[in-house]
């Protein structure tokens, strides 16, 4: 049976996974019993050491819009019953009722709720916290060479004079040079965006920005109309950049001592769904985001 999986199982697997960063945690796991046969899939599993000792845990998940009742916490005892797993708990996010609690109670299985809570739960320092996802756009607009020396003004260079090397062979024209820059140095290296991000967080979303990013030119040369090679010193891109700011509605949780807030956006730019998870420390600050696009 082929793996199953769910939005409601990783997030629980994400907030287990940064609770114990010291443990394995995975997701849809296949688990053979101990007495052979099929595999049974754990929705979560953790693994870990203490001392020489392994310790694995299995979580299953459930998102139903009703509490869970005895039958479920029946049917995990059942399941685990001939399974290599030290401990079970249920995860539910509409909690369970009396019965299971007691069930589960007499069979050792732990339970838990992802519970929903509302801003006014929580200290005014927590309920303040947003979460939005800052988009950078960046577009080449145009591009100059910088020489090592001075060249007179008669000298007529194109977008598709030759650049070649120290020795005259060719390596490239002068824009598909500044193409290749772009393509592997600005949209691949991240370093650019976070150099510009104050410029344009200044300006404010949407508001565009020039600005140049130069590219040290060692030992190339281009070749001007007339024949003559003329060594450069930089290739200087001229990028124009804004960025775009969408929120979307926060829900707040608690999942035992924990509290998280999550958030769907869906960006002005794609048709893809962004699903935002910050999980909070016991002071309220943030400790890890998880961002899962749909």
């Amino acid at each position: 049976m082929p793996p199953r999986t769910n939005d409601f199982q990783r997030l629980i697997t994400f907030i287990e996974s940064q609770l114990a960063p010291e443990a394995t945690v995975r997701e849809s796991v296949m688990v053979a019993p101990r007495s052979g046969g099929e595999p049974r899939e754990v929705d979560v599993l953790i693994e870990t050491s203490i001392g020489q000792h392994k310790l694995s845990i299995g979580l299953e998940c459930r998102d139903h819009s009703r509490k869970e009742t005895i039958e479920w916490i029946d049917a995990l005892h059942g399941r685990y019953a001939d399974l290599p797993i030290n401990r079970v708990v249920a995860v539910s996010r509409k909690g369970f009722t009396a019965g299971a609690r007691l069930q589960a109670k007499k069979f050792g299985i732990e339970l838990l709720t992802l519970e929903t809570a509302t801003a006014a739960d929580w200290p005014a320092h927590i309920n303040r916290l947003k979460m939005g996802l800052i988009s950078v756009h960046l577009q080449l607009m145009e591009f100059r060479l910088e020489y090592k020396s001075a060249i007179d003004s008669t000298v007529s260079i194109s977008k598709t004079s030759l650049i070649e090397d120290v020795s005259g062979g060719p390596l490239s024209t002068v824009e598909a040079d500044a193409q290749n820059l772009y393509k592997e140095h600005v949209v691949k290296d991240r370093k650019w965006i976070d150099q510009i991000i104050p410029e344009l967080w200044a300006k404010g979303a949407g508001n565009r920005t020039r600005f140049d990013i130069p590219f040290i030119a060692k030992q190339r040369f281009v070749v001007a109309d007339d024949g003559r090679r003329f060594e450069l010193a930089a290739i200087v891109l001229v990028m124009e950049g804004h960025f775009s700011l969408d929120e979307g509605e926060s829900a707040f949780h608690s999942y035992g001592d924990v509290r998280i807030i999550t958030t769907a956006i869906q960006p002005s730019f794609t048709r893809e769904q962004h699903n935002m998870s910050l999980l909070l420390n016991s002071d309220g600050s943030p400790k890890a985001l998880n961002i899962r696009i749909q």
